[in-house]
């Protein structure tokens, strides 16, 4: 049992050296200090952040200030182009309306005039020129009928074909 005694008591570590009154004092100071100084390092670390959060905090608010802004600009404009949009399209709607209108009224007049008026009309210049004596004059009448004639001809022109054309293929796009 005598080995096993010493075996024990080898493995039990040498108590620790003793200090003075003051060494002890001393110590506890330091460590005060110590713990101290960290604490007033973690104060001010904690305050850093703080103000880096606050700041960080400031640039988000007048960044996200700043895109609202901007937003609502671009919707005021989105909605002006709309309305602009829309009156454009009012307006395209009457034109194409009053052009279905001069194409009916071309038509209409088209049909008149094939309905053999230049030849009504010539004939009514060729009889007035057959009158014999007082009644071979030129009256208000006459001067009508050749102004209907001239604007007969001008219908039957190739050019009022042309602006037919224009307008009839204008209100079909």
């Amino acid at each position: 049992m005598t080995q096993r005694v010493q075996r024990s008591l080898e493995a039990v570590p040498p108590p620790p050296s003793r200090f003075t009154l003051n060494e002890w004092y001393l110590n506890n100071r330091q460590r005060y200090r110590q713990a101290e100084d960290q604490q007033h390092l973690a104060e001010r670390i904690l305050a850093e952040c703080d103000r880096t959060r606050d700041e960080a905090d400031e640039i988000v608010l007048r960044n996200k200030q700043e895109v609202e802004h901007q937003l609502e600009v671009k919707l005021a404009d989105v909605e002006f182009r709309k309305k602009q949009l829309e009156l454009q399209k009012k307006d395209l709607e009457v034109e194409v309306e009053a052009l279905k209108t001069f194409r009916a009224r071309i038509e209409d007049a088209q049909r008149a005039l094939s309905k053999n008026a230049h030849s009504i009309c010539t004939k009514c210049i060729v009889l007035r020129e057959g009158r014999l004596g007082i009644d071979l004059c030129h009256d208000d009448v006459e001067r009508e009928l050749l102004k209907e004639r001239e604007v007969i001809e001008g219908a039957e022109d190739p050019k009022t074909n042309q602006t037919y054309d224009q307008t009839a293929s204008k209100s079909n796009s």
